[in-house]
């Protein structure tokens, strides 16, 4: 399913706290086994992803699968170059 969320296993995203610095804009966790195993399940180049807020107001990594579509531009073929 294409609108179906995907998280990145390994990968955990918090909020900053009052007392953090103000250059620092989130933290992340990382489980390095249960990434590279996650990572590795993947045949991509690269793996791109979203850090997102819930409407729990939480923050979590979401892969972004979006891919361009081959559709041809109307017109394509009048371009004068």
């Amino acid at each position: 399913m294409p609108n179906e969320k995907e998280f990145v296993e390994g990968l955990r995203v918090w909020d900053v706290n009052d007392t953090t610095p103000e250059w620092i804009i989130l933290k992340l966790g990382i489980d390095r086994e249960e990434l590279i195993k996650f990572l590795e399940s993947k045949t991509d180049k690269y793996v791109n992803v979203d850090v997102c807020r819930s409407r729990g107001d939480n923050l979590y990594a979401q892969v972004n699968n979006w891919k361009p579509s081959n559709a041809r531009i109307e017109g394509e073929d009048d371009l004068p170059f």
